[in-house]
């Protein structure tokens, strides 16, 4: 019987089976109650990569924790033979969240209507290549030094190991760039998007009244642009002492400091 000479692997455990759970069930619910299928539909203006921006979350969710579950379980039971093993269950995890994490940004992209915007995203081939760039990047750039760290631990040649690991880590620096600037990029555009949106509604039926400092607009579509933005720029604000506010008359963000 396994001890519990670790508490802090036991929770860890708890945690990740209950959101193994959770996204399971969740997927499920969406997929077969709500009959959402995980991917949009085929449109011009869409690539062959268009998750739903719910869904992908929540399968991000599940395949993240299954593998670390399965790690964890692993690590406690003591059950990797070699430190090849054992470096090969601590990069997966890793390994599968950055690889689907591409699918967050890309389902906000594609679940955005652009209609009637001239910088909306066009070069869908440019967004399925990034896709699937960051999707094998982890197994084919990061794996191998992984791999190589483990298998040099095990002949007890620790310099060689602790060489692999250090490139291993710079790997993950520059993977972790390079999926930053693409964010940014499809942050910029989108934000564009959504401005050009507001606009257009603005011009066409937006009904908008100044009460003081407050800027009051009757149309719930341009309420619910203004909200989208919002949450959009909040995922990119580092800290809480800047405030975003849209002002309407212009379509132009303020910032507060």
């Amino acid at each position: 019987m396994v001890k519990l000479e670790n508490w802090a692997s036991w929770v860890t455990l708890t945690l990740t089976s209950l959101n193994v759970i959770l996204g399971a069930a969740l997927l499920y619910y969406l997929i077969k109650v709500k009959k959402q299928p995980f991917f949009l539909s085929a449109t011009r203006e869409r690539g062959i990569i268009r998750p739903r921006p719910v869904h992908s979350f929540q399968l991000i969710a599940l395949l993240y924790n299954a593998v670390l579950l399965f790690n964890v379980i692993c690590l406690i039971t003591e059950s990797y033979p070699y430190v090849i093993f054992a470096e090969l269950g601590h990069f997966l995890p890793l390994a599968v969240c950055v690889s689907l994490a591409i699918f967050c940004p890309i389902s906000l992209i594609y679940s955005t209507p652009n209609i009637g915007c001239s910088n909306a995203f066009t070069n869908t081939t440019f967004i399925d290549v990034m896709a699937f760039f960051f999707m094998i990047n982890p197994y084919l750039l990061i794996l191998p030094t992984a791999l190589l760290s483990g298998y040099y631990a095990d002949r007890d040649d620790i310099e060689t190991a602790m060489l692999y690991f250090k490139i291993n880590f710079i790997s993950w620096t520059i993977v972790s760039i390079a999926y930053f600037l693409l964010v940014v990029y499809f942050y910029h555009k989108l934000i564009s998007v959504i401005n050009c949106q507001i606009k257009n509604q603005v011009e066409s039926q937006g009904s908008i009244q100044k009460i003081g400092s407050n800027i009051i607009c009757s149309n719930s579509d341009i309420n619910t642009w203004k909200r989208a933005k919002r949450n959009v720029l909040a995922a990119f604000l580092p800290t809480r002492s800047r405030y975003a506010i849209l002002n309407l008359e212009n379509v132009k963000l303020i910032e507060l400091k």
